[in-house]
């Protein structure tokens, strides 16, 4: 086993080992999400299966290449090498906080290993570290080309997306905001007050600190991940509010803005 398929074993060995201790201790608990699917870019639409306790999979056969996927209001990305082109990935998702879902994937070969410890080839580690970060050649809506990370060029695809969306709620009017003040605060970030867009929708602009970190919008929680080479920028939070009980977040640099 190589040492990457070795590092995602030991993923997949945690995410399995949570979800059943978790399922052993509720066997009865009801699922909160009988319809959530996995879509992605470049797979069909996913349902997930309920293992119990608002544990959920979904297995699905992946092409090779970086590839959006989205959970509910859970987005992320992955990279799929060319070697693994067509296999098979398990997606576990944890729902037992419905604010924070939190979701695992890996090779669903991985799991005949659960009950050994496979061996790992010997491989040069130190010099995958060392590699320069693999830069995106984007192309802009004015038709000129950039080459930006790998987050920069996730994150303006995020903003791509959700700028579209806030031009479809400013030709429609601002209507009546759920909440009179809702604001933002984290330990790296300081409590600011949103500012209310229209149709439910509310904006942020606060510093951040590189890292993963809990933040937390009024009562509700999200976990976030700031790049390290963002360490100090000016970030733009926005708050889908059009279900009060279960706010969405979505984030990305303003700097980021400049490439729409």
């Amino acid at each position: 086993m190589s040492v990457a398929d070795y590092e995602a074993f030991q993923t997949a060995k945690a995410a399995m080992e949570r979800a059943e201790s978790k399922i052993a201790r509720e066997p009865n608990a009801n699922a909160r999400f009988n319809n959530s699917q996995l879509t992605g870019s470049d797979i069909p639409d996913t349902a997930f299966t309920h293992l119990g306790a608002n544990q959920y999979r979904a297995d699905v056969v992946l092409p090779s290449g970086r590839q959006s996927f989205r959970i509910d209001s859970l987005r992320f990305r992955v990279t799929i090498s060319p070697d693994n082109a067509g296999e098979t990935y398990v997606f576990l998702v944890d729902a037992s906080d419905r604010v924070q879902l939190k979701a695992s994937y890996f090779k669903e070969y991985l799991l005949n290993y659960l009950d050994s410890e496979p061996k790992v080839a010997v491989e040069a580690a130190s010099a995958a570290k060392a590699e320069e970060e693999a830069l995106e050649t984007i192309t802009l809506a004015s038709g000129k080309t950039v080459s930006l990370s790998e987050d920069d060029a996730y994150a303006l695809e995020i903003a791509r997306e959700h700028s579209q969306l806030l031009q479809d709620i400013v030709r429609e009017g601002k209507g009546t905001p759920s909440f009179s003040n809702l604001s933002i605060s984290g330990d790296q970030i300081e409590n600011t007050a949103f500012e209310h867009l229209g149709q439910d929708q509310y904006r942020v602009e606060v510093t951040v600190r590189a890292g993963r970190q809990n933040i937390k919008v009024n009562r509700s929680s999200f976990r976030i991940d700031i790049p390290d080479a963002d360490e100090g920028e000016r970030y733009l939070f926005f708050v889908d509010a059009s279900r009060p009980s279960r706010l969405q977040l979505t984030y990305y640099k303003k700097s980021i803005l400049d490439y729409l």
